[in-house]
């Protein structure tokens, strides 16, 4: 796989808060100069474009982007507008308008995929088949870009729920330090340890090795400090917002083009098989759920048939 980073600036298309430069890494086959399927992936919250391409001491097959680029695609990681390596506004930007960035983003792509300017190794590509990919909070800003500007050919929604967004728990309740007087009587190290009881189980299955789980989870959820894994970033302050229910209801109802919904057996998506209610418009709807795997899907134990079962529909529904 031949990698290379590249800057988006999209000023005077989508520049609210400042001029907005957004970087992205370019993913590429090997041997393969003109590719017909280029996928889009935005990280879900706290983490940022590296999490399509896991690099863990020790440890090898974590990369995402590797498997896709192994069999023909490109594979375009991207810091969304505030996230890593891209600009980040004065002001904390809405969903909506990381979404208008997000789609100025995926058309200066098209537009330089068709010219050949995108990397110096990719022949021109006047019709390439952009497919998104957003896991958790990247799955809400694919819905809410293509919902509000149609910027993907297809969309694949990984770990989020376009009906309500639910951290879970082993009683099988929503995440959260108690409330009240209870979280009052809790001390500072207490209500951290309640919320990261949340967090080991609802993002990592036991089977994770324990050294990487600790390494992911040990600055989360605000990922603050020095020390944060390479594949780690601040979360936006609009995440809080991915909480709520039916906040993109009207952007996912609005979607026609091709939709795969995938999650984890445990995830924030409570009720897979009722998502395609929410994808109203859309007449060509994907469930999958992955045995075995919890939130953050790549890295699970299941991750290359999670990976396996992303490729053939995206090559199924690009035809």
């Amino acid at each position: 796989m031949r990698s290379q980073d590249v800057r988006i600036d999209v000023t005077g298309e989508a520049d609210p808060g400042g001029p907005p430069v957004v970087m992205v890494t370019v993913h590429m086959p090997d041997d393969l100069e003109t590719p017909g399927i280029v996928a889009v992936g935005l990280p879900g919250g706290g983490y940022n474009r590296r999490y399509y391409d896991l690099r863990i001491d020790g440890y090898s097959n974590y990369s995402q982007a590797a498997y896709h680029t192994a069999r023909g695609w490109v594979f375009v990681a991207c810091d969304p507008i505030g996230v890593g390596e891209s600009s980040r506004p004065a002001t904390p930007h809405t969903i909506a308008e990381v979404a208008r960035v997000q789609d100025a983003v995926v058309r200066q792509l098209r537009k330089r995929l068709a010219a050949g300017s995108l990397t110096p190794s990719l022949a021109p590509v006047p019709d390439a088949y952009l497919i998104g990919l957003g896991q958790s909070m990247g799955g809400c800003f694919t819905i809410a870009a293509q919902g509000a500007h149609a910027s993907y050919d297809a969309v694949g929604i990984l770990g989020f729920s376009a009906v309500h967004t639910q951290m879970p728990m082993p009683a099988g309740g929503i995440a959260q330090v108690p409330p009240g007087q209870a979280r009052a009587d809790l001390s500072g190290d207490d209500a951290a340890a309640a919320m990261m009881v949340s967090f080991q189980w609802g993002f990592h299955w036991e089977d994770v090795p324990e050294d990487i789980a600790k390494t992911d989870l040990a600055t989360v959820p605000f990922r603050a400090g020095d020390d944060i894994p390479a594949w780690a970033s601040p979360p936006l302050p609009c995440g809080v917002d991915m909480l709520a229910p039916d906040v993109v209801a009207v952007e996912a109802a609005a979607i026609t083009c091709p939709v795969l919904v995938a999650a984890g057996e445990r995830d924030v998506v409570p009720a897979p098989r009722a998502e395609p209610a929410a994808y109203k418009s859309s007449g060509d709807i994907t469930v999958h759920v992955s045995a075995t795997m919890a939130h953050m899907h790549n890295f699970a134990s299941t991750r290359e048939g999670f990976w396996q079962r992303i490729h053939r529909w995206g090559a199924s529904v690009a035809g």
